[in-house]
């Protein structure tokens, strides 16, 4: 049985993931997406989202493990969905943009997470390590003010590298205070392969947001509900 929740004090520096761990991003992405089918005049079923996230999920696996880049990302996610749907489009690097834009006007944060962040910050050292779009991902934490509570941001798409990528972990880790031990890094995220596994891939342990608290597939050494857990 996985332990509750970490002792932060055994800690000495904290690594968030961003989506769906300290903002929900599934609620800014449907949101987003409402707004650019309604901006293109198309009326919006129920099964439209879905469609879309199955070919934009499968496109972000391919970045994960090296076998799409994040430009594969911003040309084909819209343009394979409008296919699908068999609907013109005629800039799908525009529609890229637009609903990225809209992402930024629906981010919003997890209830409790500001608190548990101006708390943190001033006790650890704290970083925001995600794949993310360069053009997109620090507008989006500075939007909500975060910006002052993290000692350092790791975007992939800004390095190269993406989560659970040991390139990935060895920027993040390169910007910790010189001498601080993996063992007292703690990971927290949402995603069991880019946060979890390639956490504890690194030597760090890992606390992982399930709603179930403690699911068989579990490799994390922690489970929480939500971040909100950890205060």
């Amino acid at each position: 049985m996985k332990r509750n929740k970490p002792d932060l004090s055994a800690y000495t520096a904290i690594l968030f993931d961003f989506d769906n761990t300290l903002t929900d991003f599934h609620a800014s992405s449907v949101a987003s997406f409402a707004d650019l089918l309604l901006s293109h005049g198309i009326t919006q079923t129920a099964e439209h989202y879905p469609a879309y996230e199955k070919i934009n999920s499968a496109l972000w696996r391919k970045f994960e493990n090296k076998q799409a880049t994040a430009d594969d990302i911003r040309a084909l996610r819209f343009k394979e969905f409008y296919d699908q749907q068999g609907w013109p489009l005629d800039d799908p690097l525009q529609a890229n943009d637009d609903y990225l834009e809209g992402i930024l006007r629906h981010t919003a944060p997890i209830e409790g997470v500001e608190n548990l962040l101006r708390r943190l910050h001033t006790t650890h050292y704290l970083a925001i390590v995600t794949n993310g779009l360069r053009e997109i991902q620090r507008r989006r934490i500075d939007h909500l003010g975060w910006t002052q509570y993290f000692d350092d941001i790791t975007v992939s798409d800004e390095i190269g590298y993406a989560k659970p990528s040991s390139e990935f972990y060895d920027v993040a880790f390169a910007k910790i205070p010189t001498g601080t031990p993996r063992s007292s890094v703690l990971i927290v995220g949402d995603s069991l392969t880019s946060d979890i596994k390639g956490g504890k891939a690194y030597g760090l342990d890992t606390c992982w947001i399930h709603p179930q608290r403690y699911p068989d597939s579990a490799a994390a050494d922690y489970v929480v509900r939500g971040v909100r857990e950890l205060g």
